[in-house]
């Protein structure tokens, strides 16, 4: 009996391409990002015995070789679980939303997080040698992610 292959994610791609890697790895498929669009995303009712807590549409592309469409259920990812031990600990120069923080959030944690990926907001006031928490609340439209990432804010 074989060990079913492991797929490993990169995470600082496009959601919609990590998405499809998943897709293609699940289905035994080998579909490319031009051949498929990506529509209504939302979550599960109740997430099922295979832990799938969301559920995406996906149609065949004006011109592809493909046909049809349908709804493919997936594990969106609890935001909160990536930094496992890396700091949350951001330091602000001139940002002034939550958004202007994902180049830096990106980078630490290996991310391509986008302003469609997250809940924007204004960040809290921070005086010099202050720290405040924030939160990076993920969309209820985010293909990858889900949940709310904790940061502390400091100047």
């Amino acid at each position: 009996m074989s060990t079913p292959a492991v797929l490993v994610l990169d995470f600082s791609q496009p959601a919609e391409e990590v998405l499809l890697a998943q897709i293609n790895h699940d289905n035994a498929t080998l579909i490319t990002p031009d051949q498929v669009r990506m529509g209504y995303v939302g979550a599960l009712p109740q997430i099922d015995s295979d832990g799938r807590n969301t559920t995406v549409y996906v149609s065949a592309a004006q011109g592809a070789n493909l046909e049809g469409a349908g709804y493919f259920n997936y594990h969106r990812i609890d935001i909160s679980t990536v930094p496992g031990t890396r700091s949350t600990l951001f330091t602000l120069v001139a940002q002034k939303k939550l958004s202007d923080l994902l180049p830096d959030i990106n980078a630490r944690f290996s991310l391509n997080l986008t302003r469609a990926d997250i809940v924007d907001a204004r960040l809290p006031s921070v005086a010099a040698g202050q720290t405040l928490n924030a939160s990076l609340t993920m969309s209820a439209r985010a293909l990858l992610w889900t949940g709310t990432l904790a940061l502390t804010l400091t100047r």
